[in-house]
């Protein structure tokens, strides 16, 4: 094996990007004893909030506890209508 024409790897890994996480639901990150309403351009929606993985990381909007995803993504212009305490 001739070491003089090998390329050292250097990988592959990108920072992870957390910018487009809405700072208002971190407190309800993973809280199973609250629910959310929230609310977008005249849509209500109630759920728990819980982080996608990967190197650009999205909250999301589970309906119920044991969902096992959801497509509803919160951003920026989404707002906390009420927080609901579980019992």
């Amino acid at each position: 094996m001739n070491h003089d024409k090998m390329i050292r790897c250097t990988g592959t890994l990108q920072p992870i990007d957390t910018s487009d996480l809405a700072p208002q639901f971190r407190p309800y990150l993973n809280d199973f004893g609250h629910r959310l309403e929230v609310t977008s351009g005249g849509y209500t929606r109630r759920g728990y909030v819980v982080k996608t993985t990967g190197w650009k990381p999205a909250y999301i909007l589970l309906p119920r506890r044991n969902s096992s995803g959801s497509s509803d993504i919160l951003n920026h212009a989404d707002r906390i209508v009420r927080v609901l305490t579980m019992k």
